[in-house]
Protein backbone atom coordinates (compact mmCIF):
# COMPACT_ATOMS: atom_id res chain seq x y z
CA UNK A 1 0.00 0.00 0.00
CA UNK A 2 1.18 3.83 -1.05
CA UNK A 3 1.30 5.65 1.75
CA UNK A 4 0.60 9.73 0.71
CA UNK A 5 1.86 12.33 2.57
CA UNK A 6 0.13 15.86 2.42
CA UNK A 7 1.92 18.34 4.42
CA UNK A 8 0.71 22.36 6.29
CA UNK A 9 0.65 25.02 3.74
CA UNK A 10 4.27 26.90 4.89
CA UNK A 11 7.55 25.61 3.62
CA UNK A 12 8.18 25.53 7.32
CA UNK A 13 5.96 22.19 6.99
CA UNK A 14 9.44 20.82 4.55
CA UNK A 15 11.09 19.19 8.05
CA UNK A 16 8.18 17.38 9.31
CA UNK A 17 7.15 16.06 5.97
CA UNK A 18 11.15 14.40 5.42
CA UNK A 19 11.12 13.62 8.72
CA UNK A 20 7.51 11.48 8.85
CA UNK A 21 8.48 10.03 4.99
CA UNK A 22 12.11 9.18 6.06
CA UNK A 23 10.53 7.06 9.31
CA UNK A 24 8.23 5.53 7.32
CA UNK A 25 10.40 4.52 4.76
CA UNK A 26 13.10 3.25 6.76
CA UNK A 27 10.63 1.11 8.25
CA UNK A 28 9.76 -0.73 4.89
CA UNK A 29 6.88 1.72 3.77
CA UNK A 30 5.78 2.71 0.69
CA UNK A 31 5.46 6.62 0.57
CA UNK A 32 5.18 9.36 -1.82
CA UNK A 33 6.01 12.93 0.38
CA UNK A 34 3.93 15.66 -1.60
CA UNK A 35 5.21 18.86 -2.14
CA UNK A 36 3.22 21.86 -3.04
CA UNK A 37 3.62 23.67 -6.31
CA UNK A 38 4.11 26.65 -4.43
CA UNK A 39 7.33 25.44 -2.20
CA UNK A 40 8.93 24.87 -5.96
CA UNK A 41 7.86 27.89 -7.11
CA UNK A 42 7.55 30.59 -4.88
CA UNK A 43 5.51 32.93 -7.29
CA UNK A 44 2.92 30.31 -7.09
CA UNK A 45 -0.01 30.53 -4.80
CA UNK A 46 -1.14 27.88 -3.19
CA UNK A 47 -4.69 26.53 -5.90
CA UNK A 48 -6.50 23.39 -4.60
CA UNK A 49 -7.58 22.18 -8.07
CA UNK A 50 -3.90 22.09 -9.51
CA UNK A 51 -2.21 20.33 -6.26
CA UNK A 52 -5.69 17.61 -6.46
CA UNK A 53 -4.26 17.09 -9.85
CA UNK A 54 -0.82 16.69 -8.93
CA UNK A 55 -1.64 13.88 -6.45
CA UNK A 56 -3.79 12.27 -8.40
CA UNK A 57 -0.80 11.55 -10.76
CA UNK A 58 1.61 10.62 -8.31
CA UNK A 59 -1.47 7.79 -7.41
CA UNK A 60 -2.36 6.73 -10.58
CA UNK A 61 -2.25 3.32 -11.04
CA UNK A 62 -2.74 2.56 -7.51
CA UNK A 63 -5.67 0.58 -6.26
CA UNK A 64 -4.40 0.78 -1.76
CA UNK A 65 -3.41 4.26 -0.88
CA UNK A 66 -3.43 5.54 3.03
CA UNK A 67 -3.22 9.43 3.20
CA UNK A 68 -1.33 11.30 5.64
CA UNK A 69 -2.46 14.85 6.04
CA UNK A 70 -1.71 18.25 7.68
CA UNK A 71 -3.84 21.15 8.55
CA UNK A 72 -4.65 22.52 4.22
CA UNK A 73 -3.30 18.71 3.42
CA UNK A 74 -6.42 17.57 5.47
CA UNK A 75 -8.49 19.89 3.10
CA UNK A 76 -6.80 18.70 0.18
CA UNK A 77 -7.70 14.79 1.03
CA UNK A 78 -11.53 15.25 1.67
CA UNK A 79 -11.61 17.00 -1.86
CA UNK A 80 -9.80 13.54 -3.07
CA UNK A 81 -12.32 11.75 -1.52
CA UNK A 82 -14.51 13.44 -4.70
CA UNK A 83 -12.32 12.26 -7.38
CA UNK A 84 -10.26 9.52 -6.25
CA UNK A 85 -11.36 5.88 -8.18
CA UNK A 86 -11.47 4.55 -4.88
CA UNK A 87 -11.58 5.35 -1.29
CA UNK A 88 -7.86 4.91 0.47
CA UNK A 89 -7.72 2.63 2.98
CA UNK A 90 -7.07 4.95 5.82
CA UNK A 91 -7.35 9.10 6.79
CA UNK A 92 -4.85 10.28 8.96
CA UNK A 93 -5.94 13.70 9.64
CA UNK A 94 -2.89 16.33 11.77
CA UNK A 95 -3.57 19.47 12.85
CA UNK A 96 -7.30 19.76 11.46
CA UNK A 97 -7.32 23.86 11.07
CA UNK A 98 -10.61 24.35 12.19
CA UNK A 99 -10.94 27.46 15.25
CA UNK A 100 -12.98 29.51 13.29
CA UNK A 101 -14.46 27.13 11.15
CA UNK A 102 -17.22 28.73 8.59
CA UNK A 103 -20.04 27.05 7.08
CA UNK A 104 -17.91 26.14 4.28
CA UNK A 105 -15.50 24.81 5.95
CA UNK A 106 -18.11 22.23 7.98
CA UNK A 107 -19.59 21.82 4.29
CA UNK A 108 -16.40 21.12 2.70
CA UNK A 109 -15.30 18.47 5.68
CA UNK A 110 -17.95 16.86 7.53
CA UNK A 111 -20.58 15.22 4.82
CA UNK A 112 -17.53 13.78 3.07
CA UNK A 113 -16.52 12.35 6.22
CA UNK A 114 -19.03 10.58 7.18
CA UNK A 115 -19.63 8.95 3.64
CA UNK A 116 -16.19 7.35 4.01
CA UNK A 117 -15.83 4.16 4.49
CA UNK A 118 -12.13 3.51 5.83
CA UNK A 119 -10.41 4.45 9.30
CA UNK A 120 -10.23 7.88 10.37
CA UNK A 121 -7.52 8.88 12.78
CA UNK A 122 -6.87 12.22 13.86
CA UNK A 123 -4.34 13.27 15.68
CA UNK A 124 -4.48 16.87 17.57
CA UNK A 125 -1.93 18.81 19.32
CA UNK A 126 -4.48 20.00 22.58
CA UNK A 127 -3.77 23.39 22.54
CA UNK A 128 -3.07 23.80 18.59
CA UNK A 129 -3.54 27.25 17.55
CA UNK A 130 -5.71 26.76 14.76
CA UNK A 131 -7.71 24.06 16.18
CA UNK A 132 -7.90 22.60 19.74
CA UNK A 133 -8.76 19.55 20.72
CA UNK A 134 -12.28 20.71 21.69
CA UNK A 135 -12.45 22.53 18.92
CA UNK A 136 -11.33 19.41 16.65
CA UNK A 137 -13.74 17.09 19.00
CA UNK A 138 -16.72 19.64 18.75
CA UNK A 139 -16.63 20.09 14.92
CA UNK A 140 -15.97 16.32 14.62
CA UNK A 141 -19.61 15.29 16.23
CA UNK A 142 -21.11 12.63 14.55
CA UNK A 143 -18.16 11.32 12.53
CA UNK A 144 -16.13 7.76 13.76
CA UNK A 145 -12.90 8.41 14.04
CA UNK A 146 -10.13 7.70 16.53
CA UNK A 147 -8.15 10.62 18.44
CA UNK A 148 -4.56 11.18 19.38
CA UNK A 149 -4.06 13.95 21.80
CA UNK A 150 -0.72 15.23 21.57
CA UNK A 151 -0.05 17.54 25.09
CA UNK A 152 1.20 20.25 23.06
CA UNK A 153 -0.01 24.04 21.96
CA UNK A 154 1.68 24.84 18.32
CA UNK A 155 1.15 23.66 15.44
CA UNK A 156 4.24 21.47 14.55
CA UNK A 157 3.29 17.81 13.91
CA UNK A 158 6.75 16.14 13.39
CA UNK A 159 5.70 12.64 15.32
CA UNK A 160 6.87 10.27 12.78
CA UNK A 161 7.00 7.65 15.72
CA UNK A 162 3.32 8.41 16.41
CA UNK A 163 2.39 7.95 12.54
CA UNK A 164 4.26 4.93 11.77
CA UNK A 165 2.36 3.34 15.30
CA UNK A 166 -1.11 4.13 13.44
CA UNK A 167 0.08 3.10 9.52
CA UNK A 168 1.10 -0.10 10.72
CA UNK A 169 -1.44 -0.72 13.06
CA UNK A 170 -4.23 -0.10 10.32
CA UNK A 171 -1.62 -2.23 7.74
CA UNK A 172 -1.24 -5.48 10.35
CA UNK A 173 -5.62 -5.11 10.39
CA UNK A 174 -5.32 -5.10 7.08
CA UNK A 175 -3.32 -8.66 6.78
CA UNK A 176 -5.21 -10.73 9.13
Amino acid sequence: MLNLILPGHSTRNREELKSISSFLSEKDLEVTAHEWLHWQDETLKFDMDSEIELVLSEIKGRDKVGIIAKSIGTRVAVNLLDVMQFEPVYLLLMGLPIKRATEKTRNLYLPRLKNYSGKIFVVQNEKDPLGSIQDVQNFLQGIDYTEFVVENSTHRYNYPELVFNIVSDVLNKEND
